[in-house]
């Protein structure tokens, strides 16, 4: 079986997938004269299929052993390593497809049947995969622990193709990490072997990541150097990944240098061959540079498209690391466009998960474009934090000893070898020319040490002396200075903490105004008896609000998303919330589509009042209900239904455009809907699915959010705010919390 396993391993790593080899494989099994040789080749298809294929072909395999192991017939080790050996491939299907948490559960069941089996060689094998897996999800510490087993395992056994691996991936790690020395120890490792047994796919793997560690110290010639040769090796390996990810950092070092055409023709040539391997990390990367080609180049529109295409495949594949630098690119673009508040959303965000992950590169980044929105809103206390939090980050990143160190690690054992060397030709000859030498000098010294030493003697004391006048002068003057300033100090400290009270005051009283415009609780219990509210403000005061008006029997009621949060955020929501009042109350618009049209005109002309281009506006649920017959029109939010019969929610999508001034604002869609006894309605902004947290330091998202309510529908309304408050808090742990939230439920 040794044989096998070799093969295995060795194959686990080409990328290239013959469809011939599939067929003989496959032709093979369906005439192989015992079961055990039909699992083996299966095992070998799923080692050479196309990604797509791989669970098809591993789940026979798992159930064909299975069936074998219980007969008892067979030998149940050899059984299982092939069992092992298809869970193995199953994990690197899910990780293909961005596909983190399922790909852990694979990976972990084939370590404990290696563990089981003591198969060392698969062990490490597993033991490697499942680490990429943590690293591309963002928890590096993991990823450099489980590698360090790997290492501990492979490197005794003279394994090349398992101890090449390793080293590679712990050059990769450590270069996103920023941790410089570690990455460049393990990479020269890695290129001395792969040298030495000509593998050209370990070269190009080697080569990419020694290049995109020159392009992070700035060092653009030697890493395009590198890029190029990586290139190479990778076409001779049909390796698609890295020949996708060398075109995609080419393209970024000529934008760079300035260099726009073929800046643009690399970056379209790594997405093409993302999109044919269907690697959606690498796709979103993609989109993101680009997004920053066509920003850098005016065309705003289509940048901002592009960046907000690669969040949306980021938030969906988990990815940690990329989307800091989208929410970062983000904040930038509006920053620029002077959507201050919106920046800072992003810009938070975008700093949150870099420190979570701990990319040093991505904290960098965020931390400094955070520092330019802080001081443009004038927080410049904020604005000097980020800028110290910026400088220590670039710090650690760049710095003269990296640079010195990537050239030190190629020359230091040649010159050591040299240099011992010559030492040890010259000690003894200048030893013994030293001994006569001192012992001439010896009887001389005597003599001039006495006199030197009563002299120095003198000098000294004369010296000890003016200083100690001199620094008794001082203190005096010292004293006085101190005492002045540490007046002036208490003066400037009871000034400062007499500002602050009143910048607290009136917050806390713009807490009370704000309070006060939103419905109270006995009113939403006599037009919605069977209904909750769970609204969180971010911080004392909020950009979220809920509202509520009756008029003619049928009441009208909304949960409203406003630009920012704090008291920027509740400025907005306090505006937004009386023109929804004067629409109902003064132009008795009750059509909730008509009624989000006239409240958006409203919205722009307070807003036109400014000479700036204001764009502050909110985003909105809003529903009008007559017994069980109901309206609704939405901004951007939408709304949920459970279905009382199936415990299903129906999801209607609102209009994709906010309340406020928008570049092309289109009449806002009533959709009418017959609830039946028992439904329960939704309208939520997106504070409380966007909120960060859990083991990880992801963000919720809606299909978790979802999952919530229906595993608690059955509840009544009192309970569910407080499994929703439970759960809230329970997520969030010791994660700050990101926005406002505001959740309505109503059971009809």
């Amino acid at each position: 079986m040794n044989w096998l396993k070799h093969i295995l391993v060795l194959i686990s790593v080409l990328p290239i997938l013959v469809s011939a080899q599939v067929d003989s494989l496959l032709n093979e099994a369906e005439n192989a004269n015992s079961d055990t040789a039909r699992l083996r080749n299966l095992v070998l298809v799923t080692e050479y299929c196309a990604i797509p294929d791989i669970e098809y072909y591993a789940n026979q395999c798992i159930h064909l052993s299975d069936s074998l192991i219980e007969l008892g017939l067979y030998d149940e080790e050899k059984l299982l390593f092939f069992k092992s050996t298809a869970i193995n491939n199953l994990g690197f299907m899910h990780h293909a497809y961005a596909e983190y948490q399922p790909a852990i559960a694979q990976y972990e069941k084939s370590i404990q049947i290696y563990t089981q089996i003591n198969d060392s060689l698969g062990l490490a094998r597993s033991l490697n995969n499942i680490a990429m897996v943590y690293k591309d999800a963002g928890d590096t510490e993991k990823a450099i622990a489980l590698l360090q087993q790997a290492n501990d395992i492979c490197a005794p056994m003279g394994d090349y193709d398992l101890h090449n691996i390793t080293l590679t991936n712990f050059g990769t790690i450590y270069t996103q990490k920023g941790d410089i020395n570690k990455a460049i120890e393990y990479l020269f490792k890695a290129i001395k072997l792969q040298d030495k047994e000509n593998d050209a796919y370990g070269l190009a793997h080697s080569y990419n990541t020694l290049a995109s560690l020159y392009h992070s110290q700035e060092d653009f010639e030697n890493a395009e150097v590198y890029f190029e040769k990586a290139i190479e090796q990778s076409k001779q390996a049909n390796d698609f990944d890295i020949l996708a990810s060398c075109y995609n950092n080419l393209g970024f070092i000529h934008d760079l240098k300035e260099k726009d055409s073929l800046a643009l023709v690399y970056y379209e040539k790594s997405l093409d061959l993302r999109l044919k391997i269907n690697d959606r990390k690498g796709e979103a990367e993609c989109y993101s540079n680009m997004g920053s080609y066509f920003l850098e180049h005016g065309d705003t529109l289509k940048g901002l498209d592009l960046i907000e295409q690669s969040i949306e495949i980021r938030e969906e594949t988990g990815e940690a690391e990329g989307l800091s630098n989208s929410y970062q690119k983000i904040a930038g673009i509006m920053l620029d466009r002077g959507e201050l508040n919106k920046a800072l959303d992003y810009g938070e965000k975008s700093y949150a998960l870099a420190k979570q992950i701990g990319y040093s590169e991505d904290i960098r980044n965020s931390s400094l474009v955070l520092s330019q929105i802080q001081a443009q809103l004038g927080n410049f206390k904020e604005a000097y934090q980020m800028h110290v939090a910026y400088l220590a980050a670039r710090d650690s990143l760049f710095n003269k000893e990296n640079q010195k160190n990537i050239i030190q690690e190629q020359v230091d054992y040649e010159y050591a070898k040299k240099h011992l060397a010559d030492s040890l030709n010259t000690a003894k000859t200048l030893e013994i020319a030293q001994l006569e030498k001192e012992h001439q000098q010896k009887e001389l010294d005597k003599a001039n040490q006495r006199n030197i030493a009563m002299l120095i003697g003198i000098v000294l004391l004369v010296v000890v002396v003016i200083l100690a006048f001199f620094a008794y002068q001082n203190k005096k003057r010292s004293e006085q200075t101190i005492s002045q300033q540490k007046i002036k100090v208490e003066e400037q400290k009871q000034l400062l903490e007499e500002s602050n009270k009143e910048i607290l005051d009136s917050i806390t009283y713009a807490h009370r105004i704000q309070t006060a415009i939103l419905p109270p609780e006995d009113l939403f219990k006599k037009h919605l008896p069977n209904s909750f509210v769970f609204y969180r403000p971010k911080d004392i005061v909020a950009g979220d609000f809920y509202w509520l008006e009756e008029i003619d029997d049928t009441v009208i009621f909304a949960a409203a998303d406003c630009t920012g949060h704090g008291v920027p955020g509740a400025l907005v929501s306090m505006i937004c919330s009386n023109a929804l009042t004067k629409v109902v109350m003064e132009d008795e618009i009750t059509d909730p589509g008509k009624l989000l049209d006239r409240t958006r005109d409203l919205v722009i002309q307070t807003f036109a009042k400014s000479n700036e281009d204001v764009k502050d506006g909110m985003d909105i649920s809003l529903c009008r209900l007559k017994g069980r017959s109901l309206w609704w029109a939405g901004a951007n939010n939408p709304l949920w239904i459970i279905k009382n019969q199936t415990n299903e929610i129906v999801e209607i999508k609102g209009n994709k455009q906010p309340v406020g001034l928008y570049s092309d604002p289109k009449p806002f869609e009533t959709h009418y809907l017959s609830l039946e006894r028992g439904d329960t309605v939704y309208l939520f902004s997106d504070g409380y699915h966007d909120q960060f947290g859990g083991e990880k330091g992801k963000k919720l998202k809606t299909g978790s959010f979802k999952k919530l309510l229906l595993q608690n529908n059955h509840l009544e309304m009192p309970e569910i705010i407080e499994r929703l408050d439970f759960f809230f808090n329970d997520w969030r742990g010791d994660f700050e919390q990101v926005d406002d939230v505001c959740v309505i439920g109503i059971r009809v």
